[in-house]
């Protein structure tokens, strides 16, 4: 549930397995007219896992890159009805 109707921001959903690492985002319950919308004024944003590795002090003495254990696979599920008589404007593209 968003209280702000004018920007959305989008929270993954965690799952690590081994070394895999998945943040899973998800959207729906969105009239596509306003979705379409706010997806074209780049009103809509993705919430980035935390990891080990940042910018602090300490992570500047060592490798400027993470490990494959910090490394998060992304992945976008987007709920949209889609027929052909909504038209161009009633649609993510």
């Amino acid at each position: 549930r968003q209280d702000i109707v004018d920007k959305v921001e989008v929270a993954p959903v965690l799952i690590r397995k081994g070394s895999t690492n998945v943040a899973l985002y998800g959207m729906g319950s969105m009239r596509d007219e306003r979705l379409n919308r706010m997806w074209q004024n780049k009103k809509i944003s993705f919430l980035r896992p935390e990891s080990d590795f940042d910018d602090g002090p300490a992570a500047a003495e060592e490798e400027d890159q993470p490990n494959d254990d910090e490394i998060w696979f992304n992945l976008f599920t987007l709920h949209q009805n889609r027929d052909s008589g909504r038209g161009a404007k009633n649609c993510v593209h």
